[in-house]
């Protein structure tokens, strides 16, 4: 991209223009999050040459091949596996992981858990885009035959709590509006050398116009724009039911 009168964006040499064209629907709230992100890296002074991105399928997979930094978009296997294998074998490389419904809670929880409790120094940014049921169906087959998946859309985990209960040093939850507050806190997640997971509520727009009847991306911006801040909030009370409150915030940072 350029800037007034035909300068440099300083981000140009760590994005993939033509990559980013077609990457996410607009008003894709994983867009934002990847210009935050690059906008969080600059801020904590970390070079981004020291840093090693992974993330798996899905939208949220697009990311590496949006972005010009050392990456593996994995396929294969489970992506915050990987991750955490390179990490053992590039101690001195800061990984972050950019996880999805499919990633993680339909089937990478135990290797997260395994991780959290090892201490490892891993940045996990979590996107809950709001399709686990979709996922459920469709890639982990966890529903039985005949039984309709939006007869229930809870969600199997409360991730806050999950990870504060396996020794997670950093907590935090925003959503793809509260973008200044998602900056400083990935920030701060990127100079800590220790185990950080930063959730960002940004709801799918083709699944929440289908199933949720948001037709406009302004309407879903404007839903999740009501989170309720609260640092101190009890973490059991942390769930993400349909229709409930969302509850941002920094519930750890030792």
């Amino acid at each position: 991209m350029q800037g007034r009168r035909g300068e440099a964006h300083p981000f140009d040499p760590l994005i993939k223009s033509e990559a980013l064209l077609n990457a996410w629907c607009p008003g894709c709230g994983i867009g934002t999050v990847v210009n935050v992100f690059l906008q969080s890296v600059a801020r904590a002074g970390v070079d981004p040459r020291e840093l090693f991105l992974a993330a798996g399928m899905g939208c949220t997979g697009r990311i590496v091949d949006s972005l010009n930094l050392e990456s593996r978009k994995v396929v294969d296997e489970l992506s915050f596996e990987y991750a955490t294998r390179y990490k053992n074998d590039h101690p001195a490389r800061k990984v972050v992981v950019f996880l999805n419904d499919a990633d993680f809670i339909a089937h990478g929880v135990d290797r997260f858990v395994e991780s959290a409790r090892a201490k490892s120094d891993i940045l996990v940014i979590y996107i809950n885009s709001f399709i686990y049921p979709v996922v459920q169906y469709e890639i982990a087959g966890l529903v039985p035959a005949g039984l309709s998946i939006y007869e229930s859309r809870e969600f199997p985990f409360n991730i806050p709590h999950l990870a504060l209960s396996c020794g997670a040093h950093y907590v935090a939850r925003w959503t793809a509006v509260h973008t200044k507050r998602l900056s400083f806190s990935l920030s701060d997640a990127l100079r800590l050398q220790k185990f950080s997971i930063i959730e960002v509520v940004a709801p799918c727009l083709m699944y929440c116009a289908k199933h949720y009847r948001i037709k406009e991306s302004l309407e879903r911006t404007e839903r999740i724009g009501r989170a309720k801040l609260n640092h101190d909030e009890v973490t059991e009370n942390l769930d993400i039911r349909r229709g409930d409150e969302i509850i941002i915030g920094r519930f750890r940072h030792t």
